[in-house]
């Protein structure tokens, strides 16, 4: 039989299925989490980490979004990433790379690049401001995504304006109000520490924003 045989891995798996990288030295031994820790930044699924080392927030990109996960969840994603290539590694070896993707991908909040105009859909990214769709990217970090897809060919709803000018009375003012706020909904941003205490008779229209806000997000 002159069949050529695949050679097997640090791992024991078969060359064809191995590891992205290296994770053991000559010995077979598992290599420093230092060293593990460096290749694993550049690597599937850890491309997208973003970390916030002063806030010690860790964000991971999904689905057109960033999404906050804990540090269990990271050292869970790692240790899963490790075990797919057969290699088990221990709690310490797990926390010593979550330590050094820190390092690595810690970013300050400044230097994250935020623009108040992307809304996030199922099928890209629309600038409120040029309102033109792009791809999904995680060049821009958006914490949000409205669940469905964003239609061009779609005309503004007059019920929705109609709503509107009822609830506040016909109060430009009030109808600005709402809608920023409803901006910052669908961002979800809370930097502005805002929240809405609606307050009226009934018939106004109070439940039927609050079903309209619960369905945005």
């Amino acid at each position: 039989d002159k069949r050529p045989t695949q050679s097997k891995s640090p791992t024991g798996r078969r060359s064809g299925f191995g590891p992205p990288f290296r994770f053991r030295d000559e010995e077979g031994k598992i290599l420093p989490p230092e060293i593990l820790a460096e290749p694993l930044a550049t690597k599937f699924p850890f491309t997208t980490l973003l970390i916030c080392c002063s806030m010690n927030l860790i964000y991971i990109y999904e689905w057109g979004k960033y999404r906050l996960i804990d540090s269990f969840e990271l050292e869970r994603r790692i240790y899963n990433f490790f075990k797919f290539y057969g290699c088990i590694v221990s709690a310490t070896c797990v926390k010593g790379i979550s330590n050094t993707l820190a390092l690595i991908k810690g970013v300050n909040p400044g230097d994250v690049e935020r623009d108040p105009n992307a809304v996030s859909f199922m099928n890209g990214v629309l600038n409120l401001k040029t309102n033109q769709l792009s791809y999904h990217t995680e060049r821009v970090f958006i914490t949000s995504n409205l669940g469905f897809g964003y239609d061009p060919g779609a005309n503004p709803s007059i019920e929705w304006f109609k709503y509107l000018d009822h609830l506040c009375s016909g109060d430009e003012l009030k109808k600005h109000f709402i809608r920023c706020w409803l901006k910052l909904l669908i961002h979800n941003n809370i930097e502005t520490q805002t929240f809405l205490y609606m307050v009226g008779r009934g018939g106004t229209g109070k439940s039927i924003f609050g079903k309209l806000s619960m369905a945005l997000v």
